[in-house]
């Protein structure tokens, strides 16, 4: 009976323990998935295409027909903001992609190669000097606007980021047994690196993936709504509430969905960072 009773009491605190730690992780992840579920099922979801129009049902508040209001061209918000999701969170997958294979071929070649560690982490520090979006600006604003340049300008603009993160884990690991024993049985740099180093510097990238990944939802969101992001009329949450701005006052609800898109998007990513964080990083795991 004993034995059963300590038994329960360490599987109820083991319980509560991994509970706490990963409560974040579960709810962002839960909040994610419902708004990945909804931005792809999004035309299924509502009888209005996001581009449909209607003169009769200008400025309509919400209700049952319209359930998010409609705008100033009597286009139904709720498939608007379904719609911007799919584009503003493809948008921001292929971001991370971008930053992540550039930050990851980058910081990986500064951290094992010496000889090459300052010059490229010099102009690494430049492209940290400016704010991420003030050179997201200026890149989209060279490039022009459009989707595709978007998603180069935010990528290369995040690219640095990844970069410093990959590059100091690989100068820690670079130093470690396994690698000696890598370079002594003659493997050469691309399989030390490919093989032994990278696998084990993914657990910091991944969790910062996922901040860059909120950043990016943000900064398009922010491009779009100044003039230099996705083009009208293809709807992004950034041009919805740009086109909402003129009316923040008579119709509220043009801006207050796309934005509560926006809020909860980027706090479900932040969640999931931390509780990423806490489950990958054993560092940060404590001990009772």
């Amino acid at each position: 009976m004993t034995d059963l009773t300590a038994f329960r009491s360490f599987s109820t605190r083991l319980t509560t323990r991994m509970s706490a730690a990963h409560l974040p992780l579960l709810i962002g992840g839960v909040i994610f998935g419902l708004i990945v579920l909804a931005a792809a099922l999004g035309p299924f979801l509502t009888p209005y295409g996001p581009e449909d129009t209607s003169l009769m049902e200008r400025f309509k508040g919400p209700a049952l027909a319209h359930p998010f209001g409609t705008d100033s061209f009597g286009r139904d918000i709720l498939s608007r903001v379904l719609h911007g999701g799919h584009v503003s969170l493809g948008i921001g997958l292929a971001v991370i992609t971008i930053s992540a294979g550039l930050g990851i071929a980058i910081g990986a070649t500064a951290g094992y190669f010496p000889r090459l560690d300052n010059p490229i982490m010099r102009v690494m520090d430049a492209g940290e000097a400016f704010p991420t979006l003030l050179m997201a600006i200026a890149l989209a604003a060279v490039l022009g606007p459009g989707i595709t340049n978007v998603i180069l300008a935010l990528g290369v603009a995040y690219a640095p980021r990844t970069a410093r993160i990959v590059r100091a884990s690989i100068l820690v690991l670079s130093q470690q047994q396994f690698v000696e024993a890598a370079r002594a049985s003659g493997a050469g740099p691309l399989r030390i690196i490919g093989l032994h180093l990278l696998p084990n510097a993914m657990a910091p990238v991944v969790v910062q993936m996922t901040f860059i990944f909120a950043d990016a939802v943000l900064a398009e969101a922010a491009l779009s709504f100044i003039g230099v992001g996705p083009p009208p009329p293809a709807p992004t949450w950034g041009n919805i509430i740009a086109d909402g701005r003129t009316y923040l006052y008579s119709a509220s609800w043009i801006t207050l969905f796309p934005g509560l898109a926006i809020f909860l998007t980027v706090l479900s990513l932040n969640l999931m960072g931390d509780g990423l964080r806490d489950l990958l990083d054993p560092r940060l795991k404590k001990v009772t």
